[in-house]
Order: C-alpha cells, then structure tokens, then sequence
C-alpha cells in the first residue's frame, strides 16, 4: 500500500490516519459476517489471506489510527465507529512468511457484540457469515496442527486432538459456544481433578459478567496479550480468580506448549469468553498469555 499517512510503520505511538468513517454496523458487519465471527486466523483460513487493503476496502475507508504492536510484531490498524466512538475494530496484521507481505492473524474489538441499528443507505442485504456447515473441522485441526509447528519449532511433543481442537475451534469463532455446549456435561468441582489432562474439566457455574471479563483484559492487563519479561508474569490463577470475583468455568491442559488454560465464559453472553493460559515458572504457574477474543 502507498503510504498516505506518512506511517512509521516500526513506531509504537498511536498515529492518526483516515478521518473518514464507518458505521458501528459496518463494523459489527465485517467482525461477524466478513470475517464469520472469528477473531484468530490460522494459515489454513481464508481470512489469514487478507491484507489491510481488502479490510479497508470491506469496510469502505481506511483506519482511524494505527500502530505496531510490538509484543506480537504485528502492524495494527483500528476504526471508530463515525456513530459510537466507543465502538472499535483493530485488525492485526503479520509477516507471516518474511517476504514483506503482511497478512490478518487476529482482531479484537470493543462494543460491538450487539448488533448495531443499520443506517438506511446500509440496511443489511444478505449475509456472507460462515455457518458451522462450512467450516471443515478436520481441516482446522490439521492446519492448526502446522501453525503450531511453524510458531513452537522449539518445543517438544505434539499437540493432543482435543487440545487442538478446542483451539482450533476458537481460531474459527466456535471455542466459546462449544464450550458452552459443556453445561451439563459434568458437576462442578471448582478444582481441577487433573491438572494435567488435555481433556477439558468443568470446574463452576457461577459466572462473572461479560463487562467484568473485557475490563480484566482491557483495563486490569492493559490489553496486552503476551506476558513475558513484564510484571503481569507474576499473576497467577488465584490472581485472576480474585479479581474476577469465581472460578474459571473450564480448564485443560496444553501439552504442546506446557500450559494450563482456563477459560471463563460470561454469564450474559455465552459466545464471549477470557482464555488465560499459565507457564510453569520456579515453583508456581503465572501468565504466559492471553488469547484474543
């Protein structure tokens, strides 16, 4: 793309861009029908083949701002809403391959989870989401599997089919609602029986508030998604249990990267979760990282 803006695209400062516009609709449109609800993207998705431009041209102008995220080395590109400056869409963007071509690895967004009124030149006419019957999950696996092996070269052990799975299924949008579909699948325990087993465990069905969950993230831990060589990699589990108020609703093991992940789904919105994953460090498991929602 030419540089319009004048972009350091190396700085981590917070630089204006496009003073042009979308609707909070368009917005909540290319989160959940353009991009079919994900927020991760491995290479075996569609959506990981997206540069800035297709994004900027779904939505119909270019970003209210950008920056580099240092911590995932990824160009990031936001857009407020020209109708609720509360309401965002940053789109992060990749070198996956070093060839200089910078590719959709994940988004993230804030207030809009409600489908937003249309604006009569935008009532909706159609819909490109993906349904459960298009997504392969055999093949989410498999390519999950070769992400995996790209991103952790230097860990042993393979990824087990369930751990996979359930990661894979969040890349595609699906981890939360399939995780829901556990609620009755076990009696709470609120303690995890084996705190290294990739099966998933339920531990309770108390429940903090989607609000709760996203202020943990985007006030309590800055937004941050990677942990390491700062202070927030000295919380741990208790930490989270705390502040959040309950315990997390399910935990697995992932023995490809050696972490326990709990996740908490929130009790007013079971499609949006907070998934903590935890390293062993010295005599205690603290944060290692947290994955986009």
């Amino acid at each position: 793309m030419s540089n319009t803006y004048n972009i350091n695209y190396e700085s981590s400062e917070i630089q204006a861009m496009s003073e042009e516009k979308a609707s909070a609709y368009k917005l909540w449109k290319t989160v959940n029908e353009y991009l079919g609800g994900g927020t991760m993207f491995f290479s075996f998705c569609e959506q990981a083949k997206y540069t800035y431009e297709d994004i900027a041209s779904y939505i119909g102008c270019d970003a209210t701002n950008y920056h580099f995220d240092t911590a995932n080395k990824a160009r990031t590109y936001t857009w407020v809403a020209s109708d609720n400056e509360t309401a965002k869409f940053s789109a992060f963007f990749t070198d996956k391959e070093g060839d200089g071509k910078w590719t959709l690895k994940f988004t993230g967004s804030a207030n809009l989870i409600t489908k937003p009124d249309a604006p009569e030149e935008e009532e909706a006419c159609g819909s490109d989401k993906k349904t459960p019957d298009d997504i392969n999950v055999d093949d989410i696996i498999d390519g999950f599997k070769e992400d995996l092996k790209k991103e952790f070269s230097g860990t042993d052990g393979t990824a087990s089919t369930l751990a996979g799975t359930l990661l894979a299924l969040m890349g595609a949008g699906l981890f939360a609602a399939g995780l829901s579909s556990m609620e009755n699948a076990q009696t709470s325990k609120n303690e995890a029986s084996d705190l290294f087993s990739c099966e998933p465990q339920k531990l309770s069905d108390i429940k903090a508030t989607s609000d709760t969950l996203k202020k943990t993230h985007s006030e309590w831990l800055d937004g941050k998604y990677t942990f390491v060589g700062t202070a927030y990699e000295l919380l741990t589990y208790d930490s989270f249990k705390e502040h959040i108020g309950c315990e997390a609703t399910v935990f697995y093991y992932d023995k490809i990267q050696n972490a326990r992940v709990y996740t908490w789904i929130s009790e007013d919105d079971p499609q949006h979760s907070l998934c903590v994953w935890f390293k062993k460090k010295g005599e205690n498991w603290t944060l290692y990282l947290i994955t986009p929602q």
